[in-house]
């Protein structure tokens, strides 16, 4: 089991290296600047264009997107381990993005307007007020992302994979629905889940497998209530 992790880990050492520099350069940019990106963002005009982009690309960080992945990889392209991963991360990040809303019950700054979009935000807004400390938007395309990377040994697209990610974060603070300590622990958790969810999808025998089990015991038994026999 331990070998396996190790394996696993060793296996995908670029990929934690693009991991180390990017929380390396978020942690030295909060260390100086602190969440002031959230406010520099919120008060320069933002064009039209920009704003419909950001609001519809953020949706890649939605649960709904990740199930409908999980179940596209599964049920049509067949790729069930890479498809079990994702809604394995799915159920882990979710719970852990509750988990820690609700254990720091801190919120993101409301709502403001901007002509054209209702997406900015201001602490003065009770309406929207809501649990935070963690953008779960990120944490969980960085689950799906993550899980990609690890299953895809192509370089190239896992650079692209994980830059799609990282504007994701940046969408976030963008559109002032996180700060960047938000986007920080949501990355760490959706990355935490997505290494659990890939060693529970390949090396332990989850769902799947027991779900292949029964379905073998049931053709086995139909095969037996119809007199045929079955080739072993």
């Amino acid at each position: 089991m331990k070998h396996d992790f190790n394996r696993m880990i060793s296996g995908n050492k670029l990929f934690f290296i693009r991991v180390c520099i990017f929380f390396l350069s978020a942690s030295i940019f909060m260390i100086f600047f602190g969440n002031t990106v959230h406010p520099i963002l919120s008060n320069i005009p933002h064009p039209f264009w920009l704003n419909v982009f950001f609001i519809n690309y953020t949706f890649i960080g939605n649960g709904l997107f990740l199930i409908s992945l999980a179940a596209i990889l599964i049920f049509r392209l067949k790729k069930r381990k890479q498809g079990f991963s994702i809604f394995y991360g799915f159920l882990i990040a979710g719970f852990l993005i509750q988990l820690i809303k609700n254990i720091n019950n801190l919120s993101n700054p409301g709502i403001s307007f901007e002509q054209g979009q209702n997406i900015f935000q201001a602490g003065n807004v009770s309406a929207t007020d809501q649990m935070s400390f963690i953008s779960g938007h990120t944490a969980l395309v960085f689950t799906w992302v993550t899980v990609l990377c690890f299953t895809l040994k192509n370089s190239g697209k896992q650079l692209l994979l994980f830059a799609s990610a990282i504007l994701l974060g940046y969408s976030r603070i963008y559109l002032a629905q996180n700060y960047l300590h938000e986007i920080f622990i949501g990355a760490l958790t959706g990355i935490f889940s997505a290494i659990i969810a890939v060693y529970l999808a390949y090396y332990c025998k989850g769902y799947e497998y027991y779900a292949g089990k029964l379905l073998s015991m049931h053709k086995n038994n139909a095969a037996k209530d119809s007199g045929e026999v079955q080739v072993v």
